[in-house]
């Protein structure tokens, strides 16, 4: 994308958040990021394939708000840490498809808090 692309969207930013003045700083700029941040994600998403538009909604999460998110979590996501699973032992709830039961062990080994 072209920096004349991400300048017009900041243009539009600011011209549509023109009922701000009478906010404090802190609020106009929290406004003004998060409206951006929309702009942004809304214009780059349209242009990719539908099947890549996940991780390009993780990536910016991930970039934005890295506090948030634990570097195990970080890492299942990503795909940079893989974890063994064992077909044989098989704790997964009923609902649990065997299709996709070997992503769901990795996912509790990744990460065993989520299903508490």
């Amino acid at each position: 994308f072209a920096l004349s692309i991400f300048m017009r969207l900041f243009m539009a930013t600011l011209s549509s958040n023109k009922d701000l003045h009478n906010e404090s700083l802190d609020a106009k700029i929290s406004a003004l990021k998060q409206s951006l941040v929309e702009r942004v994600f809304a214009y780059v998403s349209r242009s990719l394939f539908k099947e890549d538009r996940l991780l390009f909604g993780l990536h910016m999460a991930l970039s934005l708000h890295p506090e948030k998110f634990p570097d195990a979590e970080r890492d299942f996501f990503m795909n940079i840490t893989t974890y063994a699973v064992d077909p044989e032992h098989n704790s997964a709830p009923a609902w649990i498809d065997t299709d996709i039961l070997a992503p769901y062990q990795a996912l509790m080994k990744a990460l065993p808090d989520v299903h508490k």
